[in-house]
């Protein structure tokens, strides 16, 4: 291309500057003819047959791709070098085939063509990158359609002869008598066909015959044999070198590959090469956990959940590739889990050091640490503790923040783009979320102040129970309504910049909630550690988000919450009827009556239900055993009415609140744990049976593998990998559409009409497939050719039946014509004889 070739005023500038920028689209070109031939070879069977494939099958020499393989690594290792370094290309002469392009990168350099020198770098460093994944899918897919076709045969029996010494002594040799240079470095073709030659000439197979005469002379000579030895040992090393450097040049880009099937093409189901995209290289252990506990194996949906998690997934993998360039790969690749583990590990060190040190001493009313030394340990590990905490919730924040940031974003444009709501529904919508907390608020406004009037405007002082406990009612009602706001936020879409916003801050601090805390603690220990360090305490539950066991115990809790409260309201309202009774009718019988305070437990109608939910509920055999025991006042065996009015109420108390409520609220509690231990189990147990793409089980490719398939494991970590399909999404969203193949452009508009059905679902390549139309027309003829022959047999065993039948029936009219004519005989016998005897009367 003419045209893109800069022009220059100086004539010799100007030519060379044209060979720099002409090899760079050479490179170019290469690049694009590899993606050509990949594209003609994508999706062919090996049975396939065609004259451009059969041709290319032929003609492609092993060796010429492996030798382009090695300098695409080199070129790759060489510009990533540089790219990361921002050096010039000192020393980069050294390499033979990388000369061409030292005058032009530091002629470009020099002359300011190129802004940045490292950006350059990292351009060619791309271009050498997939130039050696190319090459290498296109050595791949000539191996699956010719078996013949075997590039790592080539590489081993490049350097295998029958003799090294004897080798590097006819190089030698051919050189000296014929006067041609060996070359035993570079061109591996040329010095095998000069090899090849040579061994010619040693077994007389060259019309050369004076110059074979000749080197049988010359092989006398030990002094010699000694220094071609030499160099024969020098060629050979070279030789090892380069077939070292081709082995490390494929098993690097072919460890760089990865594939999946992909439902598509005349076959309906083919493998489909891609190189990594640079974001999976950011994949780290905890962006793989987080993603496989969101995943739910025994869904049918399940594929389609994988693909909606695509987007986040990327956008993740980006933020940490921005990160570790800003800040480098180890702050970069810090793990939530390891910061947890060094503070928990320093949480259990300062409450040992609180376990053995605080005590009170005699007259204190503060505890005092026993060694001052053991004060100042626990007073600097606080400190590091703090630190610790800041450093993880900027962790958090910084990881974390910018990726619910940017899900958010794609959930707006995405209700903006479908239309959503109007703002008089999301109006209604706000209104009808905020209308119970305003109710609840109301109700709390007016109980305290129902509260102000029956017991005087002290009972909210501050400091008094009631005035915290107005506080918390308070709190918990604030917490209520902001949460419904937030809801209103999700289903709208964020489609207003307020919601937009709102949410995202409500759901930050779900996202920093748990670690602002444990920050608060730290500071809150440290600033205390001297008078009242109990804040360290807070710092072990750090222990919960580090347990899957423990979350495991929290979500027994959690997950039926409002099961939980409104049973716990419902025992409330049981003990209050309790004492509400007890309040009307014990009263007066004084079995409320604590002799040991000289006080009456029901006085007021508050103190009375304070008794029943505190007493009532800590005492194993409920009320009762509480005013029978510690009150001492047991019913009187001589009041009848006293004694039976007592015995059904404690029982019943005991038999409602403490049998049944509490026994409810321990089976939710149980009930849940087992379920989630049961679902957690049964996650585990698919997860390690069953593919999670095709769905198909372990049995299935175990059975395969006796005949010679290759496995479960392989499978699932090679050809059906859920991150494989995870990167293949992202490497087309980071590809331009113009340089899509077949394969590509078709996954392309099935991923953006959000349609799974290129990811097979019940299919895989290891497991041989059946026609299901051939198959049923199989089974079908199968049937009628059965439904033949019985119809054949039944028919040959009728004839045979009527012919029986029909040789005994003529037998038995014989028989019967026989004893027709008999009794006939007789009858005229018997009738003559009448008539004679007729006669004769």
């Amino acid at each position: 291309d003419e045209s893109s070739i800069t022009h220059d005023d100086d004539p010799a500038l100007q030519s060379q500057r044209t060979i720099d920028q002409r090899n760079d689209l050479l490179r170019k070109l290469m690049l694009s003819a590899m993606r050509t031939l990949n594209s003609m070879l994508e999706g062919r069977a090996e049975n396939y047959s065609c004259p451009v494939h059969t041709y290319l099958c032929q003609k492609m020499s092993p060796a010429v791709l492996i030798s382009r393989t090695v300098v695409a690594y080199q070129s790759y290792r060489e510009s990533k070098r540089l790219a990361n370094s921002g050096m010039k290309m000192i020393g980069l002469s050294s390499v033979p085939f990388l000369k061409m392009f030292v005058g032009a990168l530091e002629r470009l350099a020099q002359k300011q063509k190129i802004k940045d020198v490292k950006e350059y770098y990292r351009e060619q460093t791309d271009n050498a990158f997939m130039i050696g994944v190319e090459i290498t899918m296109l050595m791949i897919r000539l191996s699956h359609l010719d078996p013949k076709f075997n590039p790592v045969v080539v590489a081993d029996a490049s350097i295998m002869v029958s003799s090294q010494v004897h080798r590097g002594l006819i190089a030698k040799l051919y050189e000296i008598l014929f006067g041609e240079h060996v070359s035993t470095g570079e061109d591996e073709e040329d010095e095998d066909n000069i090899f090849s030659s040579m061994v010619d000439d040693v077994n007389g197979n060259t019309d050369d015959k004076e110059g074979s005469q000749q080197l049988a002379r010359m092989l006398e000579d030990p002094t010699y044999a000694k220094e071609v030895e030499a160099k024969s040992k020098k060629v050979q090393q070279m030789k090892q070198k380069r077939l070292y450097m081709q082995k490390r040049a494929l098993a690097f880009f072919r460890d760089k590959l990865r594939s999946v099937e992909v439902c598509w093409g005349s076959d309906g189901l083919s493998s489909v090469y891609f190189p990594i995209p640079k974001e999976g290289e950011h994949m780290s252990d905890e962006i793989f956990e987080d993603l496989v506990e969101r995943l739910d194996y025994s869904s049918d949906d399940r594929v389609k959940e994988l693909m909606k998690l695509v987007p986040e997934v990327y956008d993740e993998l980006k933020w940490h590739s921005t990160l570790q360039k800003a800040v480098g790969e180890v702050l970069a690749q810090g793990s939530t889990n390891q910061l947890n583990n060094v503070t928990f590990l320093i949480a259990m060190i300062i409450n040992f050091l609180l376990l053995i040190s605080l005590k009170f001493e005699t007259g204190s009313e503060s505890p005092s640490y026993a060694n001052e030394k053991l004060e100042n340990y626990t007073f600097v590990l606080g400190t590091v503790n703090a630190n610790l905490a800041i450093f993880k919730l900027i962790h958090i924040a910084v990881f974390k923040l910018p990726i619910l940031y940017k899900k958010m974003k794609r959930v707006r444009k995405r209700a903006k783009f479908f239309g959503g709501i109007s703002f008089a529904q999301k109006r209604r919508a706000l209104l009808s979320a905020l209308f119970k907390p305003i109710a609840f608020a109301t109700l709390i406004y007016l109980a305290t102040h129902v509260c102000t009037v029956a017991y005087g405007t002290d009972t909210f002082n501050t400091g008094s129970v009631p005035y915290y406990l107005q506080i918390v009612t308070y709190f918990m009602n604030a917490w209520i309504g902001l949460s419904s706001v937030n809801a209103v936020a999700v289903n709208v879409g964020y489609s207003t910049k307020f919601l937009f916003w709102y949410s995202l801050l409500w759901q930050s601090q779900g996202v920093l909630g748990f670690y602002g805390l444990m920050l608060a603690s730290a500071i809150l220990g440290t600033r205390y550690s001297r008078t009242y360090p109990l804040f360290y305490a807070v710092q072990l539950f750090t222990i919960v988000p580090m347990s899957p066991t423990l979350n495991a115990v929290i979500m027994s809790v959690t997950k039926n919450g409002h099961q939980l409260v409104m049973t716990s309201i419902l025992g409330l309202i049981i003990i209050y009827a309790f004492s509400l009774i007890a309040f009307f009718f014990l009263h007066s019988t004084n079995d409320l009556y604590n002799s040991g305070d000289a006080y009456q437990e029901c006085t007021t109608m508050v103190d009375c239900y304070k008794t029943f939910v505190r007493n009532g509920l800590i005492y194993g055999g409920g009320i009762g055993d509480y005013v029978s025991g510690d009150l001492d006042n047991a019913p009187s065996m001589g009041d009848d009415m006293h004694y039976w009015t007592r015995l059904a109420f404690d029982l019943s108390f005991f038999i409602i609140v403490i049998v049944l409520l509490l026994n409810m609220i321990f089976g939710i509690i149980l009930d849940t744990f087992g379920a989630v231990r049961e679902a957690q189990n049964e996650r585990k147990e698919l997860a390690a049976n069953r593919c999670f793409i095709c769905g198909l089980n372990k049995d299935i490719f175990e059975d395969q593998k006796q005949l010679g398939g290759k496995g479960f494991h392989y499978h699932r970590e090679n050809e059906h990998n859920l991150f494989d399909y995870i990167y293949f999404v992202i490497y087309l969203k980071n590809k331009s559409e113009t340089e899509y193949n077949g394969a590509e452009t078709f996954v392309s508009e099935q991923v953006n009409k959000e349609d799974t059905s290129w990811i097979p679902d019940g299919i895989a390549l290891q497991i041989p497939r059946v026609d299901l139309n051939r198959e049923r027309e199989k089974k079908l003829e199968d049937l009628f050719e059965s439904l033949r022959e019985r119809q054949a047999m039944t028919r040959e065993v009728l004839a045979g039946e009527i012919s029986r039948l029909s040789a005994g029936m003529d037998k038995q009219f014989d028989i019967f014509r026989r004893t027709l004519g008999r009794v006939k005989s007789e009858v005229k016998e018997v009738r003559q004889t009448q008539r004679e005897d007729n006669k004769k009367k």
